[in-house]
């Protein structure tokens, strides 16, 4: 995989998938990344679902070669239920929740969906409340998070709180 590292624009990414079949599930989730860094949420969500699809039917079928890994694909089910939610598809965004809160991923995935939908329902209690539950299981970033917020309408209060908690932990 190590050759695919450098390609960083959706336009390489899209030839190397028609190019490079057992690589499609990789290559998918880096376009979806960078969909939704462009804001292109629908592509992104196409993208992250077609990682996941692909990923459940090679493993039912047993062919373990297309499958990325399971800390990638915790990942394609946050960032999935990520721009779900930016869309305010909150029950889509609930079902990649469900599986998360149902696997062994990090604590911090859950929170940070739950964070995500409070602050997109403009409860900054909620969203504060959850942030605090977010960095009190992990200290550390989860993948993207700086990325992440930058989608997020975050008001002034809580901005300073973020500040806050991150400072005092």
């Amino acid at each position: 995989m190590s050759n695919f590292k450098k390609i960083s624009t959706i336009k390489d990414l899209s030839m190397k998938i028609k190019s490079h079949p057992l690589a499609i599930n990789e290559l998918k989730y880096r376009r979806g990344l960078i969909y939704l860094r462009k804001k292109n949420y629908k592509k992104a969500i196409d993208d992250f679902s077609d990682v996941i699809w692909r990923n459940k039917s090679e493993y039912v079928r047993g062919r373990r070669s297309l499958f990325i890994g399971k800390e990638k694909l915790y990942n394609t089910y946050l960032f999935r239920s990520f721009t779900l939610s930016l869309l305010k598809k909150f029950d889509n965004a609930n079902a990649d929740f469900s599986f998360l809160m149902q696997s062994d991923c990090r604590y911090s995935y859950p929170y940070f969906l739950l964070f995500t939908e409070k602050v997109l329902k403009n409860d900054t209690n909620g969203a504060i409340n959850f942030y605090y539950k977010l960095r009190k299981v992990s200290k550390e970033l989860i993948p993207f998070e700086k990325d992440l917020l930058t989608h997020l309408q975050i008001n002034k209060t809580l901005e300073k709180t973020i500040k806050l908690i991150n400072y005092s932990l």
